[in-house]
């Protein structure tokens, strides 16, 4: 009932706790009078499944195969739309040429509100992420109307997978022991913030629904390039929605060192391109490594990767002076933790209590989890944290082993130390 699309006040977590549940009767009735309300809108798009044909042919009409040798294809409803390669491709070679035409940026979503009557910024919020998501809110109003609307015809109808979705009470059951839980509820209380400031902005104000789901495209499709040829800094990166490169899947690949890339194509003045980073054959879905922690697809994206070098897990440390600072523990970056830890004795056995302390903190064991993961009991979300925080336990556990590596290798080195001086006291 809570996803009900409404145009009321503000949206808070107390306005969430409004809704109680219904009585059956009432549930069904209720029920029925959206099916009808919604039937004439859900009639005038294509499905998902159906979308695909359309969005290629959308992307032949202003592209080639040679600029774009990948197409999109339908994987199934537990994984919605990838991209697959239309010939053999080998790594380095250019899997997406996109006209910057299609598109959305921060100039095109000011330009677009503007038409409508919107101003992209008011004083409250400069941030260009924001101006594109409500441009996209109101290009989706449109319909097949909108130039994008085979775009967006084929994006998520709905975002339910994303963490600053979820319930409260899941962070709390099934997170408590991770330190992640409090940026996850931080981030639910963000984007309820989001809409309060956005939604009053387009007349007909937003619905909560319209909101997510545009919030949805943003947070979790915006690839940051920079068309600045005199600047490649972080600053004068800027958010983009590429049709087509943003439905290539994230894996772990060959090379886990080769991440995603995107740039600007400077000699043409109008073409964003993407870069495979590793082989595919024709006929198979293309993958990138997006180069992040697990706790960041899962809060980005709400997924987590069994196989990703990248992981870390996040765990609180207390200074001298109080103050809690978040370490994201892996075996690579060790070294770097060892060499600043504070503890009075050895360096390594004091940090192997540190981070075996915060595994235990669980509830569950690894192995439990594994057990607990699959059982139908848990829904779609709670089956998504147990997976993270599994990924977590499982850094952790690396990360003890690493270390009962170095405590057993340093011990043999004392002995043999010890041994030597034994010899050289007898002589």
């Amino acid at each position: 009932v809570r996803d009900i699309p409404f145009c009321g006040p503000p949206m808070n977590e107390d306005h969430l706790r409004l809704f109680r549940p219904l009585s059956p009767t009432s549930a069904h009735f209720l029920l029925f009078l959206l099916v009808c309300a919604c039937i004439p809108a859900l009639g005038a798009l294509p499905s998902r499944r159906d979308a695909v044909d359309e969005f290629n042919a959308w992307i032949r009409q202003h592209t080639t195969p040679e600029d774009v040798p990948i197409e999109a294809f339908w994987i199934g409803d537990s994984y919605g739309v990838g991209a697959r390669a239309i010939k053999e491709l080998s790594l380095g070679d250019v899997y997406a040429r996109i006209p910057m035409k299609l598109v959305i940026d921060y100039d095109v979503a000011q330009r677009g509100l503007a038409e409508h009557g919107v101003a992209c910024d008011n004083g409250e919020s400069s941030h260009e992420a924001d101006c594109i998501l409500l441009f996209v809110a109101l290009e989706r109003r449109r319909g097949n109307d909108s130039f994008w609307a085979p775009y967006l015809n084929v994006l998520p109808r709905s975002y339910e997978h994303l963490p600053s979705h979820f319930p409260p009470t899941v962070f709390h059951q099934q997170l408590q022991a991770s330190t992640l839980w409090h940026a996850l509820r931080q981030a639910r209380t963000t984007m309820l913030h989001k809409y309060n400031q956005l939604y009053q902005r387009v007349d007909p104000p937003l619905s909560f629904q319209e909101f997510r789901v545009a919030h949805g495209h943003v947070l979790t499709r915006l690839i940051q390039f920079s068309t600045d040829n005199t600047s490649n800094s972080a600053e004068s990166k800027r958010p983009h929605l590429i049709p087509m490169t943003d439905l290539v899947n994230c894996k772990q690949l060959t090379n886990p060192e080769l991440v995603h890339h995107t740039v600007f194509d400077f000699e043409s003045g109008d073409h964003c391109v993407s870069h495979t980073r590793d082989h595919f054959a024709e006929g198979e879905e293309v993958f990138e490594n997006y180069g992040k922690p697990n706790w960041w697809f899962f809060m980005v994206h709400g997924f987590t990767l069994d196989m990703n070098e990248f992981d870390c897990a996040s765990v609180p440390l207390e200074n001298e002076d109080g103050s809690v600072e978040q370490l994201c523990v892996s075996v690579h970056n060790l070294n770097g933790y060892l060499n600043d830890y504070g503890g009075d004795g050895d360096p390594l056995v004091e940090f192997r209590l540190f981070v075996l302390e915060h595994l235990q903190a669980y509830d569950t064991t690894l192995a439990e989890d594994e057990q607990l993961v699959d059982d139908p009991k848990w829904t779609k979300a709670e089956r998504a944290t147990i997976r993270f925080r599994m990924s977590e336990k499982r850094t952790l556990e690396k990360v003890i082993a690493e270390l009962d590596r170095r405590i057993s290798e340093q011990q043999l080195q004392h002995a043999a130390g010890g041994e030597k001086n034994e010899e050289k006291t007898e002589l």
